[in-house]
Order: C-alpha cells, then structure tokens, then sequence
C-alpha cells in the first residue's frame, strides 16, 4: 500500500487495472481509492489473459527501470517513474510507426486518418524495414554500442541532432553532437 501510495503521490493516476488479488481487493485499498477518485477495473478472476496488455506494458516499464539502473547504479527509478512513463509514451511504435500520445490524441480528437493509418499499419505486419525519417534537429539519442563487460548496449552520453541530411533514397543520415 505505501508503495502506491508513493506512485500515486508523484503520478496522480486517475484509474488502475488489476487482478482480484487480496491486496488490491482488501476494504483499506478500496477506500484509498474512492478517497482519492482513482477508478479500479478488476480482471477477470481465472483469466490471467484480460491482464495481457497491462503485463506487456509493466515488462516495458520493468525494462526501462532496469536499462536506467545499468546506466546509473543511484538512479531513484520511483523518483523519476513519471519521467520513464512520459518516454515510453512519446516513443515511437515499431508496429504502427507512431507514439502512443499521438494515438491517444488522435483517439481524444476523433482523428480518424491517424487512427485508420496506425490500424492499417499494424494489420499488415511486419514489412521488411524501410527506413524513414523519423529524427529532426535537436532530438535527443543515445548511440547503440554493445558491450563485452555488461547488459549496457547504449552510450551513457546523451547526443542531440545538429543536421538531417536527406539523400534521394529512402533513408537519411544523422549528425549528432
């Protein structure tokens, strides 16, 4: 409960998906909740599959959290979840080529051609990789540079784009300082 309660505090979170757990079905953190206006919708009891999206979304977190610590060892992950969360959701999807905010904007707005062109590219899967553009001058990355000593497969420097060089094929090269 003081855990959630830390998370809470830092994240206001308006809902919350859980399973029927004693800890999440128990009167003290059903209180907490209508105390605090936080909806809970409950899984299906014996179907753990109504959680898949939620497990699929908290091993992203989990990975995050873990990438964050290998590049830090005193990096205060509960300190800085809604920092972790603001990037994932402003990443872009490998599947429909946009981030989840523009989707749930798009969603807020009605925007039906973002929201037909995102579906459209998830059903027709995976394509062989055409690189596109999807940098612009003063974005921030880290460079891919496995390592032989730890997990760490990118640079702890952090680089931000001076120049987009956009060549006739179908890709574009990057300086970065």
């Amino acid at each position: 409960m003081e855990g959630f309660k830390q998370i809470y505090n830092k994240s206001k979170i308006k809902a919350i998906r859980s399973d029927n757990g004693s800890e999440f079905i128990n009167k003290k953190f059903k209180d907490y909740l209508e105390k605090n206006g936080i909806e809970q919708i409950l899984g299906e009891a014996g179907k753990p599959q109504s959680n898949g999206m939620i497990e699929r979304a908290n091993g992203s977190i989990k990975e995050l959290i873990q990438k964050s610590i290998e590049m830090n060892k005193n990096f205060d992950w509960a300190k800085n979840l809604n920092k972790l969360i603001y990037y994932i959701n402003n990443s872009q999807h490998r599947i429909t080529g946009f981030t989840p905010k523009e989707i749930q904007t798009a969603y807020k707005n009605n925007d039906k051609v973002i929201l037909d062109e995102a579906f459209n590219t998830e059903l027709k899967k995976k394509k062989p990789n055409i690189s596109r553009e999807i940098f612009e001058i003063g974005d921030f990355v880290r460079i891919h540079k496995p390592s032989d000593r730890t997990r760490q497969v990118w640079s702890n420097e952090v680089y931000d784009f001076e120049k987009v060089f956009k060549p006739k094929k179908s890709y574009s090269v990057y300086e970065y300082k």
